[in-house]
């Protein structure tokens, strides 16, 4: 992210009243890691904020803020932790290459549902997406479902029933970003590679 001083201090003032969008955030957070006079900018408009935050009357809060508040910081927390979990999973890398041996061998995840597991091969944090090697065992259904992003996979061996589609080993699938899934099942089990968005992957371990 590159900034003036006048773009510097309108960045500066938004970020400080968490204003900005989640990439732009994301940009800023950098440059401040940085630019010691985003980091000045930052550090006085804080005060002022918080003159601002103290000026303002106490108000009485609403019925259910409190657990809705619990609520949305439980989920935050579920949420670092599964994706922290997801990225100890990932292969070391060194100078920028990563390898696994066998990949599919061991290290499946098992999701919530019965007989489905992924193994993750790599994330990239700033697409914020993943690659994926999916399992269902035979029998196994993955109930109905929505992208929130597109997502595309390819039949590595078994059987994929997807509405009245059946999909074999070397057969390829898309579903555009908004797309909804009936059940998804496998009759004598499947392993596929998935490319599909980091909210996607992590909304597979919600219960369902």
């Amino acid at each position: 992210m590159n900034a003036d001083n006048e773009n510097l201090q309108e960045l500066a003032a938004l970020y400080s009243l968490g204003a900005l969008d989640a990439d732009d955030a994301r940009a800023f957070s950098r440059l401040l890691a940085e630019s010691a006079d985003a980091t000045k900018q930052v550090a006085a408009l804080s005060v002022v904020v918080e003159e601002l935050a103290k000026s303002l009357p106490a108000r009485q809060p609403s019925p259910g803020l409190r657990d809705r508040i619990l609520r949305q910081a439980a989920e935050s927390k579920a949420r670092a932790n599964m994706e922290a979990h997801l990225k100890r999973l990932l292969p070391p890398a060194k100078d920028g290459f990563a390898f696994i041996k066998d990949a599919a061998s061991a290290g499946w995840l098992p999701l919530r549902v019965p007989g489905a597991s992924v193994k993750l091969l790599s994330l990239d944090e700033e697409g914020e997406y993943a690659l994926v090697l999916g399992k269902l065992e035979a029998g196994a259904r993955y109930p109905s479902h929505a992208h929130l992003q597109a997502e595309s996979l390819f039949m590595l061996s078994g059987d994929l029933h997807i509405g009245d589609e059946v999909i074999h080993a070397g057969d390829f699938h898309h579903a555009d970003a908004g797309s909804s899934h009936g059940v998804n099942w496998s009759e004598a089990g499947c392993v596929l590679l998935a490319v599909l968005s980091k909210e996607d992957l992590l909304a597979q371990f919600a219960a369902h």
